[in-house]
């Protein structure tokens, strides 16, 4: 029972830590992106037409309105799509379009630019922020053309690195290979249990397992990522970005912090049997 105990440890451990992965994946990317290529891309257009609208506004409030861009949940989902696009023409062969981002534009009109006339509060009176909005919609066209030529250059990089980033992006995104993982995660925590019933070895082993990969997930990973992360995008993008570790830091807790409850378990149980 040894032997399948510590087999199990191993399979839980490593499922655990690819779970993790899979489910942050796109989160830590499409945030990176977000700041790093799509914001900018729509900041540099919107804050043009702010200005024209609005030639009193000073530098903090530019900074602050390519800060809220650029920070925009909505435009994260943008980018996670963004990103869906990149890795389909890689696996696809096939060659980014503007037309591919069609839906992404209206998703910007749609979600986007109406959060920023809110943001502008009280600086613009409505048939100023009217011109805005007006003017920010004239530039949907020349934005999505900019993020197409964007993905176009990043994907037709001959740079080994780049196409295999979006392959692998594509492929711990997909719905599929997080839901294998979960299942193996849960296959193999049952096995760990079950195999070390006697005196709940079992319990006290997961809860080893937890921790070790909650600690793996929130600590080792994100420092070798973020190492990665700097030679890719400035490969890639031309310059470091920073990676937003967030998803890491909140899976690796989950796990480390289920493992603590397991291990707590594991002494009251103890406890209560002697």
């Amino acid at each position: 029972m040894k032997v399948i105990r510590v087999f199990g440890n191993i399979i839980f451990m490593a499922a655990a830590i690819f779970f993790c992965l899979c489910m942050s994946i796109r989160p830590l990317c499409a945030s990176t992106v977000s700041g790093a290529v799509l914001g900018r891309a729509v900041s540099s257009r919107v804050l043009d037409e702010v200005y024209k609208v609005y030639p009193e506004v000073t530098s903090e409030q530019m900074e602050e309105v390519e800060n809220f861009l650029e920070e925009n949940q909505a435009v994260k989902e943008l980018a996670g799509a963004y990103l869906d696009v990149m890795a389909g023409s890689v696996k696809d062969g096939t060659p980014v379009s503007p037309e591919d981002y069609e839906a992404l534009i209206g998703e910007l009109k749609q979600d986007v630019f109406p959060q920023l006339m809110d943001e502008m509060g009280d600086l613009l009176t409505e048939e100023e922020k009217n011109a805005l909005y007006e003017g920010i919609d004239s530039q949907s066209e020349k934005i999505g053309q900019i993020m197409a030529q964007g993905a176009a250059e990043i994907t037709e990089q001959s740079y080994p690195p780049v196409e295999t980033a979006l392959e692998l992006y594509g492929f711990l995104d997909s719905f599929s290979v997080k839901a294998l993982s979960l299942g193996v995660v849960i296959l193999s925590g049952i096995i760990v249990l079950a195999s070390g019933r006697r005196r709940y070895r079992g319990l006290l082993s997961l809860a080893r397992d937890g921790i070790v990969s909650g600690i793996m997930v929130g600590a080792v990973i994100p420092f070798l990522a973020n190492t990665a992360a700097h030679v890719l995008t400035n490969r890639i993008l031309g310059r470091t970005a920073e990676l937003t570790l967030t998803p890491l830091f909140f899976y690796g807790g989950i796990f480390f912090a289920g493992g603590l409850v397991l291990l707590v378990m594991y002494y009251v149980v103890r406890g209560r049997r002697r």
